[in-house]
């Protein structure tokens, strides 16, 4: 974990926590970018993860997630907490070996939430083809209604400006 936080840059005080989705997904891309300059000399651990190759971080990954379902087992929730942000941090990490942009990944949660609703799994495959299960289809007003994000959710809310037309107000 100390890997992540040395490579973020300190977030000014006062951030505004209601845009707490769009600050996520900037530390990450963040953290991506600043993987360009990671040097043995200040950040000896993922310089020497990087220099490892694609199979050393992709079980690193493999090990975290399995720490983070533990965990979870466990009820541990600080710790679920903690091994959740190593779990990001080496899925990151694996983005940058493969050159994945965070906004390829970004993209592809946005295609889920147009077509299903929300940025859940895709559906498997039928059977005997590589063709997926139909999802809600959008066109048709099949569209599952948008969650409600309240003050006493654990999701963060949209910004205003990202809020997309979908969203349907809460009910008090």
């Amino acid at each position: 974990m100390n890997a992540v936080v040395a490579l973020l840059p300190a977030r000014p005080a006062g951030t505004n926590t209601t845009c707490a989705n769009t600050i996520f997904a900037n530390d990450l891309e963040q953290l991506y970018n600043a993987l360009n300059d990671v040097t043995l000399t200040e950040h000896a651990r993922t310089a020497e993860l990087m220099n490892a190759g694609l199979r050393k971080i992709s079980q690193k990954v493999v090990e975290e997630a399995a720490e983070v379902a533990l965990e979870a087992v466990r009820k541990r929730t600080q710790k679920t907490v903690s091994e959740s942000a190593d779990l990001l941090y080496h899925l990151v990490v694996l983005w940058h070996a493969l050159n994945i942009e965070p906004s390829e990944v970004w993209a592809e949660m946005r295609r889920r939430v147009e077509s299903m609703g929300i940025a859940e799994k895709l559906p498997k495959p039928r059977r005997g083809t590589t063709d997926p299960a139909p999802v809600n289809d959008s066109s048709e007003g099949n569209r599952v209604p948008a969650p409600c994000i309240t003050a006493n959710s654990r999701a963060p809310a949209p910004c205003p400006e990202e809020q997309p037309e979908r969203t349907r107000p809460c009910a008090s």
